[in-house]
């Protein structure tokens, strides 16, 4: 078809002088043939002069039109003003070789009168295998989302089959960040498309990325190469992730901010409210940025920087309540010991009379039970120095007695005694020796039975007393 469209065009050229000249404009082409490229744009410069007397507007125009196209279809020249226009040529790939021509007209909208040229255009071929064309699926792609490469390859040789390398990367920022090599077997006169997926991560950054395709023979020797472009959407994806961990005395917060966008350096606020009360319990991993207090309540902030794509930050604070649980146990145990101080079993120990000749010393001991519960296995103890000894007669209960070189054992063992009850204890002593001055009688003991069943002791207040010398 191409062949038979340019010998048309050498039969019309036998119609048309080579070279037309008005009285008004003229256009020149070149002598030679131009030699371009199929699958190449080529450029080339003619001259158009306005030859009349007055300034003129002119228009030019190209026949046949197929590959062709001009830089500029109006020029307004000056008398005797050339000026140069381009034309560019572009002949596909799959074009045969061969000499094209085409028909120059340069026409005055002063007189309407037209100048004509032939340019002749020598087609060439660089190889006749080739990537026809390079196709994507989409030019606007989200994170997540495949891009479909189609690689069209042509073999124009008749007879030949032909054994290729296709290389396909994936550019961004001058570098190849994905490759894909194939060997491809391509009979005579065939088109082949080659595929090739993409897969787009989430993380991966935004922006224009480049397709780039060569062919490549058997000798890795480059035949064609062909460029497209893509871009990825930008996608803020910033996820907020809060957890709770309790402990005995405390409970922890734990907030995740994670970029699972492809935005780089992405910043994010985390803000926290807590009751006022609870900040001299608050004790954060990483200080916040600010503190507000408004409203009975404090506003913690931290302000999250430079988070990349796939990137997690912790914010991590705790609310310590072991302070305030060893405040509270403090002071319940300071109330248990004043209630059992306040409750413990009184043991008064009192004396009545001298303790001098053959007088008499009555001692009492008074027991009274404050508790709200009733005490057990009750033993009290009390001891007479070595200079008396016991009256072995007794006005209340009879004690175990036992004698010593360091004194007498005096020793009551009282079953229970009941909240609020009383008991009396009395005994008498009298002096082995005459006491001058005052004589300290040793401390008396009561001891029962507590709730974990272990003895608890009470101490009876130390008792002075006077001698006389008869």
């Amino acid at each position: 078809m191409i062949r038979k469209f340019l010998i048309l065009n050498l039969f019309l050229l036998l119609l048309i002088p080579v070279l037309t000249f008005s009285e008004d404009v003229k256009v020149l082409s070149p002598d030679s043939a131009m030699v371009v490229y199929a699958g190449e744009t080529n450029e080339l410069k003619v001259p158009v002069k306005n030859e009349g007397d007055t300034r003129d507007t002119v228009y030019i125009s190209i026949w046949p039109t197929q590959w062709v196209s001009l830089e500029k279809y109006w020029l307004n020249l000056d008398p005797g003003e050339s000026r140069l226009i381009s034309i560019f040529i572009a002949p596909p790939e799959e074009a045969e070789s061969g000499t094209m021509v085409f028909t120059l007209t340069a026409q005055s909208l002063n007189t309407n009168r037209t100048s004509t040229d032939s340019l002749f255009v020598d087609i060439k071929r660089k190889s006749n295998i080739f990537i026809s064309e390079v196709t994507l699926n989409k030019e606007r792609l989200d994170p997540g989302e495949s891009l479909e490469i189609n690689s069209i390859l042509t073999n124009l040789h008749k007879n030949e089959k032909k054994r290729v390398f296709l290389e396909t990367r994936i550019i961004s920022e001058g570098r190849s960040i994905e490759k894909f090599e194939e060997t491809i077997d391509l009979e005579p006169k065939t088109v082949k498309t080659v595929k090739n997926f993409y897969e787009i991560d989430k993380l991966q950054e935004y922006g224009e990325y480049q397709v780039e395709v060569e062919l490549k023979d058997n000798l890795k020797n480059l035949l064609d190469k062909e460029m497209e472009e893509f871009e990825i959407e930008e996608n803020f994806e910033i996820v907020k992730h809060e957890s709770k961990e309790y402990g005995v005395f405390y409970t922890s917060t734990i907030i995740e901010i994670s970029n699972n966008g492809n935005v780089p350096n992405s910043n994010y606020t985390v803000q926290e409210s807590l009751p006022k009360i609870t900040k001299y319990f608050f004790y954060p991993e990483i200080e916040p940025s600010t503190e507000q207090e408004k409203d009975n309540r404090v506003l913690y902030t931290w302000e999250i920087q430079n988070l990349d794509p796939g990137q997690t930050k912790v914010v991590r604070y705790r609310l310590r309540f072991v302070n305030i649980f060893v405040a509270v146990l403090i002071f319940l145990i300071l109330i248990i010991l004043t209630y059992e101080y306040l409750t413990q079993p009184i043991l008064r120990k009192k004396y009545f009379g001298d303790l001098a000749g053959d007088e008499e010393l009555k001692i009492t001991l008074h027991v009274t039970n404050k508790k709200k519960r009733t005490l057990k296995d009750i033993v009290v103890k009390d001891k007479v120095p070595p200079i008396a000894k016991v009256v072995k007669k007794f006005d209340t209960r009879k004690p175990e007695i036992e004698v010593k070189s360091s004194g007498t054992q005096l020793k009551w063992k009282i079953e229970k005694l009941k909240p609020g009850e009383e008991i009396l204890l009395t005994y008498k002593v009298k002096p082995l020796i005459d006491v001058i001055g005052k004589l300290k009688l040793p401390k008396s003991y009561l001891t029962y039975k507590g709730k974990v069943k272990r003895n608890r002791k009470v101490v009876s207040k130390s008792v002075s007393i006077t001698g006389k010398v008869k």
